[in-house]
């Protein structure tokens, strides 16, 4: 995008969409700098948090179930909702991200309700 917003400024001396195209490369450049520098999922301090434009933090002590779906997990407290999405996640942090969730149900929390087909 900036290429083409480059292109255009450089050979079209009339066009203001060009502007468009610079400032949306920076922005799609920006966003893919910051997701290569911050985990989509990070564990720390008994707080679950979600790498995103807005990051969502839950602690770990107060989820009360996991719902389990074909491409997604949901994770809830008393009054959050945490959506995480599979695909975004590389395979062996999808691993170790599941192998969390079930030594937490486990060993921790009794988690309520469990849905390994999903709706």
């Amino acid at each position: 995008m900036v290429g083409i917003g480059l292109s255009t400024l450089i050979w079209s001396e009339t066009s203001t969409i060009r502007f468009f195209w610079i400032f949306f490369g920076i922005v799609q450049l920006a966003s893919a700098w910051f997701f290569s520098n911050n985990p989509y999922i990070s564990i720390e301090d008994r707080k679950l948090t979600k790498q995103s434009l807005l990051r969502k933090t839950i602690e770990i002590n107060k989820i009360t179930k996991v719902w389990k779906y074909v491409n997604s997990y949901k994770i809830e407290t008393a009054d959050q909702s945490l959506t995480i999405d599979k695909n975004t996640m590389e395979p062996e942090s999808l691993y170790r991200f599941t192998d969390f969730l079930n030594e937490m149900e486990i060993k921790e929390f009794g988690i309520e309700s469990i849905n390994k087909v999903g709706h």
